[in-house]
């Protein structure tokens, strides 16, 4: 029983993640509350100059009088100086939630008529991020997620670090606050 339960618990990590394949995708939205190693850009420059996605939305709340950090990471984005800033675009907002986040940007697509948009959060949030986009989204347009691989939660060995076990906490008390948001 007791082996049981520990690999229940074990392999919670990997039901937090959602990893959905692609060939290509029109949009990229980078979701506020990347790290400081700014794993989420990285990301999208890579699949960007591997032709994998033709634009990029970058979402971020303000952290200044006049600064947002959608700013802060399209500065760093530019400075690779492999994308076309007219393939950029931003989404400077003050949603405190993931849920009032899509809430705002939803329209945004949708009037751009979006068909595939990928997108980019951390590992641990992904799953809840799918389901919270597609839920309210409706199917339209189709939202996945990509593992982003990041030092501070790996899904095989998150209960032997301190730090991905709190993002683990944190995680699924967010995936059912969620669930229960959505029911509303």
């Amino acid at each position: 029983l007791v082996f049981v339960a520990y690999l229940f618990i074990a392999r919670s990590g990997h039901w937090l993640v959602q990893d959905d394949p692609f060939n290509h995708v029109s949009w990229i939205v980078i979701l506020d509350g990347q790290s400081a190693d700014l794993e989420r850009s990285d990301y999208a420059i890579n699949l960007m100059t591997q032709g994998k996605a033709d634009s990029v939305l970058i979402l971020g709340r303000r952290v200044f009088r006049d600064k947002n950090n959608a700013d802060f990471y399209a500065e760093d984005m530019m400075r690779s100086g492999a994308i076309d800033p007219s393939r950029v675009y931003l989404f400077r907002h003050d949603d405190p939630s993931t849920i009032e986040e899509a809430f705002s940007i939803l329209p945004w697509l949708k009037q751009r008529n979006a068909d595939t948009v990928l997108l980019l959060t951390s590992a641990a949030a992904s799953a809840r991020v799918n389901n919270i986009f597609n839920t309210l989204g409706g199917g339209h347009p189709v939202f996945i997620t990509s593992d982003v691989h990041h030092y501070l939660y790996n899904a095989d060995n998150w209960a032997f670090e301190r730090e991905a076990r709190k993002i683990w906490l944190r995680e699924w008390a967010a995936t059912l606050n969620s669930k229960w948001d959505l029911l509303n």
